[in-house]
């Protein structure tokens, strides 16, 4: 019994919803409404080719209700709300046509939250949604002409066919809003519109292919955007409609995406800002933001930080001010009257907020400028033309590519005359490369000779050379050793040319080494002469000593005579040495027999013995 009265009462529920469904209309998915047919909490209209939804829906984590548009795919993806400000608290809700031709919201009071508010005399409107995502009301009596959309009041997303305009005459604006929060659709705190002269601020100059200043944007997220200006004044910014990617813009400043069918999901494929600098007038009026410098943010050259201790804080949006006023606010000025202001070159910038199109060409740009005193800045784009900037430059961004050339104006003083220290560049570059030339070419000179000098040692009156090849070579650590590393109990005495130290070698042999004084001005040479001298004694060969032009058989034994002499002079020991007056025998004799002079003391042969008494020394004879 209990079993049957619950199919019952089932079956009536089932009934009870039918019948609804039949006075509704909407049991089965339409795409429209019309004055006898309205669309009441939880039913839905769908577009022709089901690619977006009309219905009521909650944002997550909130009670309230509003009607809006999502993707037929994306549920959680809504694209405008009718009533962003003024929510519904029950699931009384219905859209219908009213008897004004209207399309309205109202709830279970008749209270309307939203209306197309037109003014029309067709009671027999349609409301239409198309698979844009473009709720219409229609006349259907007039080819279905349009008298409202919904893509003239957007909520916070573009997408393609929708336009972003502005009607310069009354300046009503088309603009998408973002939303005050993930849960509330209400109006937020950015924008996205267009002004009338073409320029939307914070992406930049549009010309004609993509905004100066968004680098991303150039092949990607604008590719097929176009900016119109229609007939009376009406400018207005829309996108591609692509039939490969379905493609929003939402404007909470945080994502553009694409939907990849194939994952199911939309993929971010730009975002701003990313950085610092890509906010807003990060850097105040007159400053420039460089995301790769350290700190971010600099005064344009001519300009200092308006509030130093703030800005030397990170607190930048104050700005930066003139050093030096421009000729046209100097008063009463003799000095710099002759003087005209200049332009300084900003290399691949984002252009700064608020510039003013000019139909000049662009070799007319700057003189338009600088003849105008309230003009501070110009620039030039083969799509827009010449722009020009009568108040503060903000917003100003430096970039690494797809950045446009500023001309900031300043004063004559504070210009660098780059002409003037171009040409002293490059004659001091000159200059100096020259004389390094000369340089070079006389140090390989020197280097060559010193080089030829080290390795062979020319004989007088011989032409074959000596090469170093034929003499035993000592290295400098090993002489070192032996000396007990020029120590001064080593030392034997002191000459004009240096010090002379014994010593004795690994394998016993004992040495004496001369140390050069850099003062002497001796080297190689002078000490192969002492050696070749030597050799050339040994040899009997003492032509090699005179000049060719005094050589003769007559004065060839008196030359041998006084070499002779010569040698004696020098031995090692006294003893060995002659007194001045037998030089003078041995000079104006006649014999030839004298003593034969011993090897020089190139190595010590007896140990050395000297005494400190003063007592033994004997009387002195010159020598």
């Amino acid at each position: 019994m209990t079993n049957r009265r619950r199919n019952v009462q089932h079956f009536v529920h089932v009934i009870l919803v039918i019948l609804h469904c039949f006075n509704e209309g909407f049991c089965i998915e339409v795409d429209s409404i019309n004055s006898t047919q309205s669309l009441s909490d939880p039913g839905i209209l769908s577009s022709p080719g089901g690619v977006f939804k009309l219905g009521f829906f909650s944002p997550l984590n909130s009670s309230n209700t509003y009607v809006g548009i999502w993707y037929n795919f994306s549920v959680t993806t809504v694209i405008w709300v009718a009533n962003r400000d003024k929510p519904l608290r029950d699931s009384s809700g219905v859209v219908k046509i009213s008897r004004d031709g209207n399309v309205v919201m109202t709830n279970g009071e008749e209270e309307v939250f939203r209306s197309s508010n037109v003014s029309t005399s067709q009671v027999n409107s349609i409301g239409l949604l198309q698979d844009s995502g473009n709720f219409v009301l229609v006349d259907h009596r007039d080819n279905m002409s349009t008298i409202w959309q919904s893509f003239e009041h957007p909520s916070d997303t573009i997408v393609p066919r929708m336009r972003i305009s502005e009607n310069a005459r009354t300046r009503e604006r088309v603009e998408a809003k973002s939303w005050r929060s993930s849960r509330d659709p209400d109006i937020g705190d950015f924008s996205l519109g267009i002004s009338s002269s073409g320029f939307i601020p914070q992406l930049g100059q549009w010309n004609g292919q993509f905004f100066i200043g968004v680098q991303e944007l150039y092949a990607m997220a604008f590719d097929g955007f176009s900016l119109a200006n229609e007939h009376q004044g009406f400018v207005y910014f829309t996108g591609p409609v692509s039939s490969e990617f379905i493609t929003k813009f939402v404007i909470d400043w945080k994502r553009n995406m694409v939907w990849d069918e194939n994952e199911t999901n939309w993929k971010i494929t730009w975002l701003v800002p990313k950085n610092d600098c890509e906010v807003y007038g990060a850097c105040g009026p007159f400053g420039s933001c460089n995301y790769f410098e350290s700190p971010i943010c600099s005064c344009l050259k001519g300009f200092n930080p308006k509030h130093k201790e703030e800005w030397e804080k990170g607190n930048w949006t104050s700005g930066c001010v003139r050093r030096r006023p421009l000729l046209c606010e100097v008063k009463n000025n003799t000095r710099d009257s002759s003087k005209e202001d200049g332009f300084r070159k900003m290399k691949l910038t984002k252009l700064p907020d608020f510039a003013e199109r000019s139909y000049t060409i662009e070799e007319e740009c700057r003189s338009k400028c600088l003849s105008n005193c309230s003009c501070i800045a110009y620039a030039f784009d083969t799509g827009i033309g010449c722009m020009l900037w009568s108040s503060n430059l903000i917003d100003i961004q430096q970039l690494q590519i797809w950045g446009k050339d500023l001309y900031f104006r300043v004063a004559y003083s504070e210009l660098d005359h780059y002409k003037d220290i171009k040409k002293i560049v490059i004659a001091v570059i000159l200059g100096t490369l020259t004389l390094c030339v000369c340089l070079l070419i006389y140090c390989t000179r020197v280097a060559i000779r010193r080089g030829v000098k080290k390795k062979e040692v020319v004989l007088l009156g011989n032409k074959s050379p000596l090469h170093m090849e034929e003499l035993q070579v000592f290295s400098l650590d090993m002489l070192a050793n032996a000396i007990s590393q020029f120590h001064e109990d080593n030392k034997l005495g002191q000459g004009g040319f240096g010090p002379v130290y014994k010593g004795k070698l690994e394998d016993g042999k004992e040495i004496a080494v001369k140390r050069l004084s850099k003062a002497s001005g001796q080297g190689l040479e002078e000490f192969m002469n002492e050696v070749l001298a030597w050799m050339l004694w040994k040899e009997e060969d003492l032509s090699a000593f005179i000049e060719p032009f005094i050589l003769n058989p007559s004065t060839e034994m008196e030359v041998r005579k006084c070499i002779q002499i010569g040698l004696l002079c020098v031995q090692e020991f006294a003893e060995d040495r002659p007194n001045i007056s037998s030089v003078l025998v041995m000079l104006t004799s006649e014999t030839t027999s004298l003593p034969s002079p011993l090897q020089p003391a190139f190595t010590e042969s007896r140990e050395t013995k000297c005494t400190l008494n003063n007592i033994s020394i004997t009387n002195l004879t010159g020598r």
